[in-house]
């Protein structure tokens, strides 16, 4: 792949002979090393290196004392995800739902005649409080606490309160629920019909299987019933969440306290214990818990009082049966597929192919995020990767800060909110270390049963009930926002979150070619170091709020911002002459972004004029340091070729299989502007990758190779 992306970038940038010259300096073989900041890697010192590595010996494995072996659960679950709409017929999904829905006392549904089994007490004791709200655990920051936390019903698979308000405006979008309903109750309906027997076909995924859901007449009328039972309880929660929306307001309070607020009928405490108790996690009514939009809940606990128990037992085993529809059948799933399409909702992959499979099992809201982020880290990015990463990131760091104090544009009370915020920048690189405790990890799903094979809607079921439970297992533990990774390792893009104060570089964004264990310095510099600092730059500029009027802690103020944004045209080239030889139209493009001064292309020119610089000035005081160690090995040809590296592995971050055009044209630019550059690869005036540096925005003690004004604290 590496080799297909070089051939690639020589193609692709054959007009700049310049640069051509560092893709083929890249071809060297690479230098097996330990530590990505100590001299050792550069001088090859044997002692050291065998002090700093890994014993292999002391990696954890699993134990095999815990109930749970998550590499095999992991396994058994993604072998459903793939598998399992081969393998079932939905008459079989269906018995799986209805033993789902058992343990919650939800045994005779879709109810289609009588009285409902269970009383709205009895269905908030066996169902619990889910079905009428969002339950979860939120941290207190001033508290240094997570506490419960109970909200308005925001489920994923159905429509936003707001949609059932203005139906006018939704028909399409509610019409497509209704048919995602229909769905559902015709497959589990018990009702022995010609279009259940239809449902017998073993392949129900394929494209000749007619999958016909309509009905007879009577049996229409009966779904009808049912569906209509369903809605009448949905629309109702939601004109009552909306209407309490209107004016937002969140409250603490004990249990107790609450429970006397919604009054004696309204079963809150057994609800919310019910599944506390599932959690092996005590509950008292004294405990402390956050209600948000306190009017919703008012008017809901009036309602329970009115309703008529077979709707609100319908609605319960409809909740519970939606919580897992992407996992029943595909007739089923393409009803879902249909409704979402209709709504704002972000796109949730229902398909159950392998890429779809894997999106569902990973990320902060997947089934199976933790386990298979362990397996992952175990294999690809190890705890001494985490930190070799981080060691480079904070280096960086260090000289990112000397460049706040150094430059000579920025007013001193701006840069005095600036080394604020640096003192306050959480590293998150790689993955927390928790992700690679085994202990950890198994306990994190230790509330799953998963025994012998499972389908498809089990598995579904367990881990999302795991997952919902494990959350409860945090009210009451102690919380430190700074302790919160916002972004899964398993993500693939770099971030700055603002809310966090954190530069985010997870590890599935630091595969290679940004990061390689075996890369010497001068690569590891050059790809994560450079794109350690274009995310601090990301984060300095949106802290400041250059580009928005935004106020916040760190905000710059006006005049500030706009002596900066007039600094930046300096990163927009005047005209040139035009050529008329056969490199003209790729020199057209090339100097059409060079001379660009819109807004995004200034922002990408910024991040990679600051980012490559700082990164640099950190290898080149590293190298500084050095050489009083190893003098032989950066002096001359031998110092020139690391520099050389450094700048082939920021080239390949940029120049992979996947890039476009324009990340051609912000290579050469970065680069043709940067004189260390220019000067490692010897190119002479007239050669494109020739520029000049005609901005003061980076010190110039940070362009030049070799200077010996390094920041001590590097």
């Amino acid at each position: 792949m590496m080799l297909t992306a070089e051939i690639s970038l020589v193609i692709a940038l054959f007009t700049y002979g310049c640069l051509c010259v560092l893709v083929e300096e890249s071809a060297y073989s690479l230098e097996a090393m330990v530590d990505t900041t100590s001299c050792s890697r550069l001088c090859n010192n044997r002692e050291i290196l065998e002090s700093l590595s890994i014993d292999d010996k002391k990696e954890s494995t699993f134990q095999a004392d815990y109930s749970v072996n998550a590499g095999e659960l992991a396994g058994k679950v993604y072998n459903a995800c793939v598998m399992q709409e081969h393998l079932e017929s939905p008459m079989s999904v269906k018995k799986n739902v209805i033993e789902i829905l058992k343990p919650f006392k939800i045994e005779s549904w879709p109810l289609s005649i009588g009285p409902s089994p269970l009383t709205y007490k009895e269905i908030l004791k066996f169902v619990g409080l889910r079905p009428l709200a969002t339950v979860s655990t939120v941290g207190i920051e001033l508290q240094h606490q997570y506490i419960l936390s109970v909200n308005v019903p925001l489920p994923r698979f159905a429509p936003s309160p707001h949609m059932w308000v203005r139906i006018d405006e939704y028909e399409d979008a509610l019409a497509a629920y209704r048919d995602f309903i229909r769905s559902v109750l015709t497959l589990i309906h018990p009702h022995e019909t010609p279009s259940n027997r239809k449902y017998e076909e073993k392949d129900c995924c394929s494209k000749s299987s007619r999958q016909d859901t309509d009905s007879n007449d009577d049996d229409s009328k009966v779904i009808y019933d049912m569906l209509g039972d369903i809605v009448e309880v949905e629309k109702s929660l939601a004109t009552m969440a909306f209407e309490a929306g209107t004016s937002p307001t969140s409250t603490i309070y004990t249990i107790e306290q609450w429970e006397k607020e919604l009054g004696e009928d309204f079963l809150l405490f057994k609800a919310l214990n019910l599944d506390f108790k599932k959690a092996n996690s005590p509950l008292k009514r004294t405990d402390k818990i956050l209600v948000h939009l306190p009017g919703y809940f008012k008017s809901m606990a009036e309602y329970l009082t009115k309703v008529r128990a077979r709707n609100l037992y319908n609605y319960a085993g409809w909740f519970l049966v939606r919580e897992i529809a992407d996992g029943l059948t595909c007739h089923i799933r393409r009803k879902l597929n249909s409704f979402l399409q209709r709504t704002t909702k972000p796109g949730i992959a229902v398909q159950l192919n392998e890429g779809a499979c894997v999106k569902k099992l990973i990320g902060h809201y997947g089934l199976m995020n933790r386990v298979i982020t362990y397996l992952y880290l175990k294999n690809n990015f190890k705890e001494h990767s985490i930190t070799q990463a981080s060691n480079i990131a904070k280096v960086t760091g260090k000289q990112f800060n000397a460049f706040i104090r150094q430059n000579s544009w920025m007013e001193e009370k701006t840069k005095e909110k600036m080394r604020t915020w640096m003192e306050a920048l959480e590293y998150h690189i790689g993955a927390h270390r928790d992700s690679l405790n085994e202990s950890i990890v198994r306990k994190s799903y230790d509330i799953v049963k998963l025994l012998g094979p499972s389908s498809l809607p089990h598995c579904f079921h367990q881990l999302r009930e795991n997952n919902y439970l494990q959350k409860l297992r945090l009210t009451k533990e102690g919380y430190e926002k700074k302790t919160i990774w916002p972004v899964s390792a398993l993500d693939t893009k770099t971030a700055y979150y603002e809310d966090f104060t954190s530069l985010e570089m997870p590890a599935g964004a630091l595969q290679a070619p940004i990061y390689k264990e075996e890369d010497v310095t001068s690569q590891a510099y050059g790809s994560l170091g450079s794109l350690a600092a274009e995310v601090m730059i990301r984060g300095l500029t949106e802290e400041g709020s250059v580009w928005t009027e935004r106020k916040g802690k760190y905000s710059w103020e006006r005049a500030q911002k706009r002596r900066f944004k007039t600094m930046l045209n300096c990163l927009k080239l005047q005209k040139r002459k035009q050529r008329s030889d056969w490199k003209r139209q790729k020199q057209d493009q090339q100097e059409k972004f060079e001379q660009s001064g819109g807004e995004f292309n200034l922002k990408t020119k910024l991040y990679d004029h600051i980012g490559v610089r700082i990164s640099f000035k950190s290898f080149d005081a590293l190298m500084s340091k050095c050489k009083e160690t190893c003098p032989t090995m950066f002096a001359g040809d031998a110092r020139k070729n690391k520099i050389k590296k450094f700048f082939s592995s920021f080239v390949r971050r940029h120049c992979g299989p996947d890039a476009t055009e324009q990340d051609e044209y912000r290579v050469n630019y970065a680069l043709k502007t940067f004189e260390a550059f220019t000067e490692a690869f010897e190119c002479k005036p007239g050669d494109e990758m020739k520029g000049v540096d005609n901005c003061e925005i980076v010190p110039r003690t940070f362009t030049e190779a070799g200077s010996e004004a390094a920041d001590s604290e590097s």
